[in-house]
């Protein structure tokens, strides 16, 4: 495209970059590789995880899964009580290994990181009397929320809510306002309270 404004002169993608063969993969083969990537990135993962991520229909989700399934790619598995699907060649992980345990970790996610974008839709429904900047990862899973009105400017944090179920190690509340304080600095956002308490 031009840069003079109002020259919106389309190009073909294949005049532009001819290195790339953009037929070499049908459209379907093209998404089952999506797909796929994004499986072995997760490990495990289930249709409603895959559907959040790339924001293709259930119908199409379905179909796509249907086809890594018909070509071996992936196998249909259950962890820790939960159906869902592990790449063929990462079934090692789970016969051998087995996947490592939680860790004493804590990082705070933006609402359009990888992993959130997997559990977008499970996050909207547990979440849904909040108001999320952001999600805190604890010791490998989601289990709370960073919450305030997001602006353009300057803006604080009302709450850092940890689920009640959450396992805090002792130290980790002081990791996670740490965690969030390095986001929203002073003076221009302030932590106000930590699972409803003022600080």
């Amino acid at each position: 495209q031009p840069d003079a404004f109002g020259e919106q002169v389309w190009q073909t993608y294949e005049s532009e970059w001819p290195q790339f063969n953009i037929h070499r993969y049908s459209r379907q083969e093209a998404r089952m590789k999506v797909v796929l990537g994004f499986m072995r990135n997760m490990v495990f993962s289930d249709e409603a995880m895959v559907g959040d991520w790339t924001r293709l229909k259930k119908s199409e989700t379905g179909e796509i899964i249907a086809g890594l399934l018909d070509a071996g790619r992936i196998t249909g598995c259950s962890l820790e009580g939960a159906n869902g699907y592990i790449a063929t060649e990462d079934i090692c992980l789970l016969d051998s290994r087995g996947l490592p345990g939680p860790r004493h970790s804590v990082h705070i996610l933006h609402k359009a990181d990888y992993l959130t974008r997997a559990f977008e839709s499970r996050l909207k429904s547990r979440y849904s009397d909040k108001e999320v900047l952001q999600y805190v990862l604890l010791n490998g899973e989601i289990s709370g929320a960073v919450e305030g009105h997001w602006r353009i400017g300057p803006h604080d944090v009302e709450n850092i809510s940890i689920d009640p179920d959450a396992v805090l190690y002792e130290g980790q509340a002081d990791e996670i306002m740490e965690a969030v304080k390095a986001i929203y600095k002073k003076p221009y956002s302030n932590v106000l309270r930590f699972n409803g308490n003022l600080i």
